[in-house]
């Protein structure tokens, strides 16, 4: 992602993911195979995963005019579609103030037999900040979301406790009160021997707004992208 204002790992080390900065010796408890998707990517490689959408999107028109200006920066689509194919990618990376970070890419195969059928890509990058998970989230950084995250039963919660909007230098705060909440969760399900990921973002007043959940495979594999 040449848009984003990072510079890309290319050493021979694993230095730390953004997640074990943060919550150190939280991601033992973890599912084996969670843990190694949330440990430090090699420099020089690639996390790439393949998988499937259930769900992406959502059926509330009336939101679309704002997620066609959000789908311009990589951030949500004006979509409400089913059985989606997807490819993930994540990359090591130090942003431009010096934080560690992964940067994101999830390519969405939309079929060309619907209506706005193509494929579009969501970007963003995970960063370690004061001892906090930060996402920010586009091609622009222009939204960062501040995550909380909690090992529940192997598996891995994320939830906003604060997004905001990034003008020029400042970052203005959304007000709790009508701030969205992000809400993640990544388990690992050994029936299937594939990983689950569930987004959803809702509203305090309005309720659900946007979702994606699926499954996926996935493995690091030598190269960046």
């Amino acid at each position: 992602m040449a848009r984003q204002n990072t510079t890309r790992l290319t050493g021979s080390n694993t230095a730390p993911s953004p997640y074990e900065l943060v919550l150190g010796d939280e991601l033992d408890a973890l599912h084996p195979r969670l843990r190694a998707y949330f440990d430090g990517i090699p420099d020089g490689s690639t996390g790439v995963g393949s998988g499937v959408f259930e769900r992406v999107g959502t059926p509330r028109l009336w939101l679309w005019p704002v997620l066609w200006l959000l789908e311009r920066e990589g951030v949500l689509f004006p979509v409400w579609s089913a059985r989606v194919p997807f490819t993930v990618r994540n990359c090591p990376v130090i942003d431009a103030a010096g934080n560690t970070a992964v940067l994101a890419s999830r390519e969405f195969r939309f079929s060309a037999r619907r209506p706005f059928g193509r494929d579009r890509e969501m970007t963003d990058a995970i960063t370690a900040e004061r001892g906090r998970l930060v996402d920010h989230l586009g091609t622009q950084r222009r939204y960062a979301a501040r995550l909380r995250a909690e090992v529940v039963d192997g598996e891995l919660h994320l939830v906003s406790t604060r997004v905001s909007v990034r003008f020029g230098r400042f970052a203005i705060p959304i007000p709790t009160s009508i701030a969205p909440v992000v809400r993640l969760v990544e388990r690992f399900d050994a029936k299937s021997g594939l990983q689950h990921v569930s987004v959803v973002v809702e509203s305090p007043r309005l309720g659900r707004l946007y979702e994606y959940a699926g499954s996926f495979s996935y493995s690091v594999v030598p190269g960046a992208w």
